[in-house]
């Protein structure tokens, strides 16, 4: 019995930290012709941001680039995701490295006060 409850505990503790890896990142999303980039707030590194939900950020900042008819526009976003350890290739390998969106949580045209 002990050693049932043992293995139970290594489970949930197992399965905890395959889940701990993904953190908020808050910033700015820019999307177009050959870009897929990601600018944390008041940090002036950008990475090639790849993973699930993209498709409703590329939309919206192929919107406001329709808009203010100028290509590039960044979209103001909050997701979970992680920093992403596989080797960078294509148009990827000219930025800071690479982050993996596991879930959007929220974007908007505007951004939160402090953001830079």
């Amino acid at each position: 019995m002990k050693a049932l409850k043992t293995g139970l505990a290594i489970c949930f503790f197992l399965a905890g930290c395959t889940r701990s890896h993904n953190i908020e990142f808050e910033g700015y999303f820019t999307y177009g012709h050959e870009v897929s980039s990601f600018k944390m707030c008041n940090d002036s590194k950008e990475y090639w941001i790849s993973g699930e939900g993209l498709e409703v950020i590329r939309q919206a900042s192929l919107s406001l680039a329709d808009v203010r008819n100028k290509p590039y526009q960044p979209v103001y976003v909050k997701f979970s995701g992680f920093f992403d350890s596989r080797e960078a290739v294509g148009f990827a390998e000219d930025y800071d490295g690479l982050i993996y969106l596991d879930k959007l949580l929220t974007y908007s045209e505007q951004s939160s006060v402090g953001c830079e």
